[in-house]
């Protein structure tokens, strides 16, 4: 038996015919394996692909939530409380006309209605703060402006504004998320990065909104992991990649640090872009 095996094998090897009848077996198989596998690996980079969407579309309905309640909110502190605090000041303004000769009641009288201006002024402060009203009523331009002067304002810090949109007719979810970015951007700015100017550029380019909130502070840049966890980094990139966008920080040469978003015009085309990027 052994004698007629070594038979075969000497006669395979003595026939051409039969060794590339053999390679050609070996080659067919080697692709049916191949292309088994090349199916395989496109199912698994499908189903991470669905996966994906389906995380960010979660992400996405989270936000939104969040924003619808922030509007809620914003309006019940405007119209409910706002408005108690207003008749308040009203009613303190006329105690104090009536008893102009109790000097010492007008002097309290006085003083609670300089409360009751603060106190009105931090409700429109956190009313703006929950859901601009400039975003909805102005545009998302005009609604960077005014919050860079209002944070000029407030902290000291120069902040210089550069906008170069086509038009302010941009989608109410983009604007959202990308006021929101510029809003934690000022925040980080003011509360950490020990800076005196600030310089704010937003523009529209090849169909993409591009963000950039650039400070002469210290340097913070990707590899300081421990410190974006800190400044909430995190968030605001997670708002960027449930509208399929991204976010970067990175220290710049001439000294400080530069957060850059990049939004697609619509959650649609960011999708797209994704499943075009992948299945290269």
């Amino acid at each position: 038996m052994k004698f007629r095996m070594n038979e075969v094998k000497y006669a395979e090897m003595r026939s051409p015919d039969l060794r590339i009848l053999k390679l050609r077996r070996e080659l067919t198989q080697l692709r049916r394996e191949c292309i088994q596998e090349k199916t395989q690996h496109q199912k698994r980079e499908e189903k991470f692909n669905n996966s994906m969407i389906q995380q960010r579309q979660l992400l996405a309905n989270i936000i939104a939530i969040q924003e619808q309640e922030r509007t809620s909110i914003a309006e019940e502190i405007q119209e409910e409380l706002g408005q108690m605090l207003a008749s308040l000041r009203v009613s303190a303004s006329l105690i104090s006309d009536e008893y102009r000769d109790h000097a010492q009641l007008v002097d309290r009288v006085m003083a609670m209605e300089q409360l009751i201006i603060s106190a009105i002024t931090a409700v429109q402060r956190i009313s703006s703060e929950l859901r601009p009203v400039m975003l909805d009523l102005l545009g998302l331009a005009d609604a960077i402006e005014w919050k860079a002067l209002k944070f000029q304002k407030r902290t000291g810090i120069t902040c210089k504004t550069t906008l170069l949109l086509e038009n302010n007719e941009i989608d109410s979810e983009l604007s959202t998320v990308v006021y929101r970015i510029f809003q934690e951007a000022l925040a980080n700015v003011s509360l950490h990065s020990y800076a005196t100017l600030v310089q704010v550029t937003l523009m529209e380019r090849k169909g993409r909104l591009m963000l950039t909130v650039h400070d002469n502070g210290q340097v913070i840049v990707d590899e300081d992991s421990n410190k974006l966890q800190f400044l909430g980094i995190e968030r605001i990139r997670g708002r960027a990649a449930a509208f399929g966008g991204k976010v970067k920080i990175f220290g710049v040469a001439q000294g400080g640090t530069a957060l850059f978003a990049r939004l697609p015009k619509s959650r649609e085309e960011g999708h797209r872009a994704d499943k075009n990027h992948n299945s290269r």
